[in-house]
């Protein structure tokens, strides 16, 4: 399978050049008292999120948008998705939610594939571990298969966050055991660098078909 790649680059631009600045990082904090909710208006999981319009999303300050050029000509995408992404947070647990989004030239943002990762399974499923706060991680993924084709005019984006609620449940941001057993005052802020750099690139990985 052919793949390519699109580099999160500075100005929040998603582009298939890799970034060439020494220094580019973009941060937010992940609050779990005001989770990002999966639809603008939603109090439980609703399977019409699969087309929600996200651009609610991208004006909240703890989701970051990287968006690329208008296509010139059809991009025809069909199998798994990949995300490589070198990041660190201030705490010792977080989630990273990932999301590749069909621009239109209309502003409607059409979810194409999301997914999320814990950090701690970042070694493996079988080895949950802690993070060390401020310590860049590499953390790669892959989520389910896409099979989409971009139009001519519409942009492709993704948007990077730490809770997708209530499709996904809250990750207190502390390393425990059981994250369902957490207790209020186990949920604690973090904050989550993205970097995106010459010697640090983030990027997400495109199957062509």
């Amino acid at each position: 399978m052919n793949y390519i790649s699109m580099y999160l680059n500075d100005g929040k631009s998603l582009s298939c050049e890799e970034e060439t600045a020494a220094n580019c990082i973009s941060s937010y904090f992940s609050d779990p008292s005001a989770p990002v909710p999966f639809m603008k208006e939603a109090s439980r999981r609703d399977k019409s999120y699969m087309v929600a319009d996200q651009s609610f999303a991208s004006e909240r300050a703890d989701v970051i948008t990287f968006t690329g050029a208008p296509q010139e000509e059809v991009l025809k995408l069909q199998g798994p998705v990949k995300v490589d992404l070198n990041m660190s947070i201030s705490t010792d647990d977080a989630d990273v939610v990932v999301k590749l989004i069909d621009v239109y030239p209309d502003g409607y943002q059409m979810l194409i594939r999301g997914d999320v990762f814990p950090v701690r399974y970042r070694e493996g499923f079988n080895a949950p571990k802690p993070a060390t706060p401020g310590e860049v991680m590499n953390i790669q993924f892959t989520m389910n298969d896409v099979a989409h084709w971009v139009q001519p005019g519409h942009r492709l984006m993704v948007q990077i966050q730490s809770s997708w609620f209530p499709l996904v449940n809250m990750n207190p941001q502390k390393f425990m055991d059981n994250i369902y057993m957490a207790k209020p005052e186990d949920y604690q802020k973090s904050e989550v660098t993205i970097y995106h750099q010459k010697d640090l690139q983030s990027r997400i990985l495109l199957p062509l078909m």
